[in-house]
């Protein structure tokens, strides 16, 4: 008799693992789908601004014009780049192909590149740019800077597309110093903080999971594949770090990440 209730229970066991199983692959085929349907939308925009700026300025024979129509063109192709990435980045996330590649470093460097790629486009809205790191960081760092600084941009690029006025900030700051074997590595917090529109108490718990827009309205007012957060996510904690959102009682977000980065002796 224990015999067969072993074989059924073992039987309802499998059968829930196939019903699991079956709402996973479900859920993963309608990720897909939404991604396509996004990806399909954010594409055709820039698309249509490169090939009509380059149709019109190439039968355009006044300058300033053709440099209006060239502006259109490069505008787009800034649009474009970052979807592209992130697809990519993705595709290499679910392949298990991203891998970490370590390299010296220094804040003040690594604080230059992201400052004049964004400033243009930062004043151009008339926001403050405002960016800071501790004095204790002033030293050189071994990691995968790469990865650091796309994980910035992408938060920046969210903090751009929802804030219409006041700020955007980073920081930069020191938590605690770790002596592991013959290594020191400096626990880090980067924050990215802005006074955009923020982001709502019910929603904080999901933001980071893929294809993730708070409210239908936002796709449609912002754009957007839903793909940025949960990708910083898994860049963060390939690195071995944590990622979250400062709750605040103000107008705005506060998105703050941490890793381990080692000093180089």
């Amino acid at each position: 008799m224990n015999k067969y209730i072993k074989i059924a229970n073992n039987l309802k066991k499998r059968e829930w693992e196939i019903k699991k199983s079956n709402e996973e692959l479900k859920k993963a085929y309608e990720a897909k789908n939404v991604l396509i349907s996004k990806v399909s939308h954010e594409l055709r925009t820039p698309l249509i601004g490169i090939i009509s700026g380059s149709e019109l300025g190439k039968k355009c024979e006044l300058a300033q014009e053709k440099d209006e129509y060239f502006n259109i063109v490069l505008d787009s192709g800034k649009r474009l780049l970052p979807i592209i990435e992130n697809l990519l980045n993705l595709s290499d996330i679910e392949n298990g192909n991203m891998r970490i590649n370590e390299n010296r470093f220094t804040f003040e460097v690594f604080f230059d590149k992201i400052i004049n790629k964004f400033v243009k486009e930062i004043k151009e809205k008339n926001l403050d740019f405002i960016f800071s790191y501790d004095s204790k960081l002033k030293k050189c760092f071994i990691s995968d800077e790469e990865k650091i600084c796309g994980i910035i941009e992408k938060l920046i690029n969210n903090s751009i597309k929802y804030t219409e006025k006041g700020f955007i900030k980073i920081e930069a700051s020191l938590l605690e110093i770790i002596e592991e074997e013959n290594n020191i590595y400096y626990k880090v917090i980067f924050s990215i903080a802005d006074s955009g529109i923020g982001i709502k108490t019910e929603n904080i718990g999901n933001v980071f999971e893929p294809f993730n827009q708070s409210e239908e309205y936002m796709t449609r007012r912002f754009g957007g594949t839903g793909v940025g957060l949960s990708i910083c996510k898994n860049l963060v904690e390939l690195m071995g770090g944590k990622i979250w959102i400062e709750k605040t009682n103000e107008k705005g977000t506060n998105i703050s990440f941490s890793i381990n980065l080692k000093l180089n002796l």
